[in-house]
C-alpha cells in the first residue's frame, strides 16, 4: 500500500515526522474566459510540513499595433542594397 502525503509517523519522543512522500505534481487549469487561470501545486517548508498553495493568475496578452501611417509610410519606401537590383529569390 503506499503511502499518502497525509500520513506520518510518531517516534518514542511524540515527535511528529513526516514520510518522505513525493510531492503531487504542479497543475494549471486553461484560461477561463476571464483571463483567468489557477495553478496548484505543493511544497516542502523547512519544518517539513507540506503546503499546498493555490495562485489565481490574471492572464492578458499585450499586442502593439502599428499605427496606419507608418505603414502608409513604409509601403512608399523605395529598395535599398541588393533589393535595389530587381526581384530575385530569398532577398525581401
Amino acid at each position: 500500500m503506499s503511502a499518502n502525503w497525509a500520513d506520518f509517523a510518531e517516534d518514542d519522543d511524540d515527535a511528529v515526522e513526516l514520510l518522505q512522500v513525493e510531492l503531487p505534481e504542479r497543475t494549471e487549469t486553461p484560461v477561463d474566459d476571464r483571463g483567468i487561470k489557477k495553478v496548484v501545486y505543493y511544497e516542502r517548508n523547512d519544518d517539513g510540513t507540506i503546503t499546498k498553495v493555490t495562485q489565481r493568475i490574471k492572464v492578458i496578452n499585450l499586442r502593439q499595433k502599428t499605427p496606419v501611417r507608418t505603414q502608409e509610410r513604409r509601403a512608399n519606401w523605395k529598395p535599398f542594397g541588393k533589393a535595389s537590383a530587381g526581384p530575385e529569390e530569398g532577398i525581401t
